[in-house]
């Protein structure tokens, strides 16, 4: 039998056994680093209103404990999770089993392994000093070895599907998983081990910087959506001549919008004029996107649809935010402030995160074999997490506005100007928690299921070693 008649025969519960494994712990994974990127972060919150606390330790400084809650939330949970659900959708969509699967759950283990060692190595001898690679050079290349393998797995499932359609998901998928080791790769050259000199560093860092964002988190992100809200809506997409138009319009001119932040600075006025153009017109693949995926609703019943409707509101605010701060009259007001924080805050927390528990939904039941036991419990994670997600980002979006208009003001003090920040430091900490507590509703629910799906085998168990004695058998 040829390989294509094989995967012709791999029905839906064959995949999903091919995806159990890696796939489940990558989610496992993606939440527990969840749970300690959030810890983190909210620590370093309380930090940023009042410096002294847990001051006498250098291991809790500010910079340490927010460059480790980066690489933990975008690293450990987004990028992981993403990973988790791109398998089991290349899987389900190219109707094949994941290759490898072992090898993957092995790979995926060295990278949580090496993750750990690197945030662990982080915390107690301080970053490399470039945002977004802040994990020591000593131990980077464990995880860009994982990255690139984990990849590979990925791509390969795309060129082993059956001779159907590709889909819009698919589309996003392979060019997120083509992208992300090579951005890796080349920031880790140019910037730890070889470094560029002068000004090179900034246009490289803003270019690894975006791409992360948008040319990784953002496909994963996209291709969630594509794949589930059809599903579960049973909707189809909207207009599917769109999505070719929307696929290629973001990955041409994502790549072109990291300069945006250097108006001002020491950089080709070309490529900031350019990077401006490209974050304005940004808005087409965003307003087509939202075309084709109309199924999602806040008020419907499935709570994957409701938090497929909050991150496509999330990515049109944040599409919005972005062509307006592109602009060099609003960067003249906004640069400097926490209004930047607030609009990447709002990308990962806001548009990407909702977007993967909407797929944790959808996926986890079926390769488990069974729905979430607690009914009300996925109810709470969305109203909490959409309460936090609103809280924590306008903080810092309406803050940083009004901070930066007071910073143009040569009338008021720079002291002044921090002091009535500070009210909105402490609204962004009571969201962040706010966020993380709806995350306790996914946890426990999860933890429920596990032991749900190992109840089974608790009477084996007990009564292998059981000392209840043998009837005597004539006795």
């Amino acid at each position: 039998m040829s390989g294509s008649q094989s995967n012709l025969s791999d029905r839906p519960d064959a995949v999903d056994a091919s995806c159990r494994l890696p796939v489940l712990y990558l989610l496992a994974g993606g939440l527990a680093w969840l749970f300690a990127g959030l810890g983190l972060a909210l620590v370093a919150a309380v930090k940023l209103k009042w410096p002294g606390f847990l001051s006498q330790c250098e291991v809790l400084t500010y910079g340490r404990l927010e460059a480790a809650s980066r690489t933990a939330l975008v690293f450990g949970f987004a990028s992981q999770m993403g990973l988790g659900l791109a398998f089991w959708i290349l899987a389900r969509t190219g109707n094949t089993r994941l290759p490898v699967s072992g090898i993957a759950f092995v790979i995926a283990t060295v990278w949580n392994a090496g993750l750990t060692v690197g945030i662990g190595y982080l915390l107690l001898q301080g970053s490399s000093g470039v945002t977004w690679l802040e994990i020591p050079r000593q131990i980077s290349p464990v995880i860009l070895a994982a990255t690139g393998l984990l990849s590979l797995v990925g791509i390969a499932a795309f060129a082993a599907r059956d001779g159907s359609r590709s889909e819009p998901a698919q589309w996003h998928l392979l060019g997120a998983l083509i992208a992300f080791p090579l951005l890796y790769l080349t920031a880790q050259l140019a910037l730890l081990f070889f470094p560029v000199r002068g000004i090179a560093q900034s246009v490289t860092h803003g270019w690894f910087s975006q791409g992360l964002f948008l040319l990784w988190l953002a496909p994963l992100a996209l291709a969630v959506l594509y794949h589930f809200i059809p599903v579960v809506s049973e909707r189809p997409t909207a207009s599917a001549r769109f999505a070719p138009l929307a696929f290629w319009t973001w990955w041409i001119l994502a790549g072109w919008t990291g300069a945006a932040e250097w108006i001002g600075g020491p950089v080709p006025a070309w490529w900031v004029t350019v990077s401006i153009a490209a974050g304005v017109l940004l808005l087409i693949p965003i307003v087509l996107t939202l075309l084709n995926l109309q199924g999602a609703c806040l008020f419907s019943r499935s709570v994957v649809l409701r938090f497929a409707a909050v991150s496509i509101i999330s990515f049109a605010l944040w599409g919005v935010l972005t062509a307006v701060t592109s602009l060099r009259c609003a960067q003249s007001v906004l640069h400097f402030t926490q209004f930047g924080v607030g609009l990447k805050e709002l990308f990962l927390f806001g548009f990407v995160a909702p977007a993967l528990f909407a797929g944790v939904y959808s996926v986890v039941p079926r390769l488990a074999g069974r729905e979430f036991p607690c009914r009300i419990s996925p109810q709470a994670h969305w109203i909490f997490t959409t309460g936090g997600i609103a809280v924590m980002t306008l903080a810092f979006l309406v803050g940083g506005w009004i901070q930066g208009w007071q910073l143009a003001s040569p009338e008021i003090p720079f002291g002044v100007v921090s002091a009535r920040l500070h009210p909105w430091l402490l609204v962004h900490a009571f969201g962040l928690a706010l966020f993380g507590f709806g995350q306790m509703a996914l946890a426990a629910n999860a933890a429920w299921l596990l032991f749900e799906c190992v109840k089974p085998l608790k009477d084996p168990v007990i009564a292998l070693f059981s000392t209840t004695a043998s009837p005597v058998v004539g006795k």
